[in-house]
């Protein structure tokens, strides 16, 4: 069957049909193992990848999969896994996985990755990222009222508090001082715009 598009990290169903050499829908004539995978797309599936199309019957209905990747173009394979296959392969239409809602936000050095050391009261960059509970990017957290609150076990003498509005789920670099020296994490809360989960 055609399968819609989905939701990274909720489960859907897949239904596999059993068709002849001629493309029409044909009854198994023995209970048939059918397993799913990936055809096409960065992810991978989870959840429940195994179904059995009865004998005598045509199609079995596979729920709980999950594909925590965003992304376009994302197929599935579904193969015979019988000791001794009789079904050929087939692939799903293509389909989209869109972000999931938004769960948290990274914080990292405005070139991207962990945050190096800094010297104390010398102001340096971050960015910020809001990301569902894959770490997908949000990008629907973006323009007027979209923003964060930013805060750190160190001292901010510079940077703190509410940030400018993100773009397509990333605020690009905002600058920030620590006046102590340690070791300090920067965190980034939601303010406004959005639903965090």
């Amino acid at each position: 069957s055609t399968i819609a598009n989905q939701t990274a990290g909720t489960g859907f169903s897949v239904t596999v049909t059993a068709k002849d050499a001629n493309g029409n829908i044909a009854s198994v004539a023995a209970n048939t193992d059918i397993e799913l995978s990936v055809a096409t797309g960065s992810g991978a599936l989870s959840g429940t990848t195994l179904g059995t199309i009865t004998l005598g019957n045509s199609s079995v209905t596979i729920s709980g999969l999950v594909y925590i990747v965003a992304e376009t173009g994302v197929s599935i394979s579904a193969a015979d896994a019988s000791g001794t296959p009789s079904l050929t392969a087939g692939t799903s239409n293509t389909f989209t996985v869109g972000v999931g809602a938004l769960s948290t936000f990274l914080v990292e050095d405005a070139a991207g990755g962990d945050i190096g050391n800094q010297t104390t009261a010398v102001a340096f960059n971050i960015k910020i990222t809001a990301k569902d509970a894959y770490g997908n990017t949000v990008t629907t957290f973006t323009g007027t009222g979209n923003t964060v609150n930013i805060t750190s076990t160190g001292t901010l003498s510079a940077g703190s508090g509410t940030t400018a509005t993100f773009t397509n789920g990333v605020l690009a670099s905002r600058s920030v001082t620590i006046s102590n020296k340690g070791n300090w994490t920067i965190t980034a809360t939601r303010t406004s715009g959005g639903t965090q989960s």
